[in-house]
């Protein structure tokens, strides 16, 4: 029907499906030509297909279907109309807010490494909202790993990942379970603080800041989160929390004495289905 977004490697549009009523939000990578793209990659790609379409879970988007050609992988998701966690960035977001999402992402991300699978791409614009405030997680990085080396450097990709990849990634080894947790410690000190914790400006600044720079102080009034943003954002895996349900744990101990809204919040997303 429309695109909805496009990069250097992939598109994703929405469109309609002939056997189902709804929306769905397609979204196509071209491999014709890349030749780290390999059969086991392709077969990989079917393989986590298949485990996400088993995964029923209030904040993981269901899959309606996928498929493998010579030139394409696509996989087509349910839509969500509300927008995207980049576009609720784009006005400040309420610390009550910021843990009701980071909860929600690391719940995801509990029942997604549960099933054997790194997303490898968390980002504000792969976390989408639906009119309950609720955060739902999207484009899974199937097929991505062998592709992220030689693909997050090129001249004409957007900011968008640099921002949020982790310093193994960089250094072109794939990451596990805790590469999403340090993306996730950037989008939780970005809806702290308001903005991303590493930056510069070529993508070489980007991930020289990722591997060398210290993690920058939140605000004071939320001094208090520091210590969890500091070990999501940890430069070496083994000192990052070793997975998502420690990281809430870590999360819930220092927010206890946040005011009851807080708790509101994140009782009102629990609620959603």
């Amino acid at each position: 029907i429309k695109t909805i977004a496009q990069s250097s490697a992939a598109s994703v549009y929405l469109a309609e499906n002939e056997e189902i009523a709804q929306p769905v939000a397609l979204k196509v990578q071209a491999i014709k030509g890349l030749e780290s793209v390999s059969e086991a990659d392709r077969q990989r790609f079917a393989r986590e297909c298949e485990l996400l379409s088993t995964l029923k879970h209030r904040s993981i988007a269901d899959v309606v279907d996928f498929g493998i050609t010579e030139e394409y992988l696509f996989l087509a998701l349910e839509y969500f109309p509300c927008g995207s966690l980049r576009d609720r960035l784009k006005n400040p977001v309420s610390e009550a807010d910021a843990l009701n999402y980071a909860r929600q992402i690391g719940e995801a991300l509990m029942v997604v490494h549960a099933a054997g699978i790194v997303h490898r791409d968390l980002k504000p614009s792969n976390l989408m909202l639906t009119d309950r405030n609720r955060l739902v997680l999207i484009d899974f990085g199937a097929a991505r790993a062998p592709l992220v080396a030689s693909d997050i450097t090129r001249a004409g990709r957007r900011p968008g990942t640099p921002y949020y990849v982790c310093p193994e990634q960089i250094e072109g080894h794939p990451p596990d379970e805790r590469g999403d947790l340090y993306s996730l410690g950037i989008l939780l000190f970005e809806m702290l603080a308001g903005a991303v914790p590493f930056s510069g400006k070529t993508l070489a600044d980007i991930f020289e800041s990722h591997r060398s720079s210290a993690v920058p102080r939140l605000p004071g009034d939320l001094a208090r989160y520091q210590p969890v943003v500091d070990r999501l954002l940890a430069k070496s895996p083994s000192d990052r929390y070793a997975s998502a349900a420690m990281f809430l744990e870590g999360l819930n101990s220092v927010s206890t004495n946040t005011p009851s809204k807080v708790h509101g919040a994140n009782h009102q997303g629990g609620l959603d289905s």
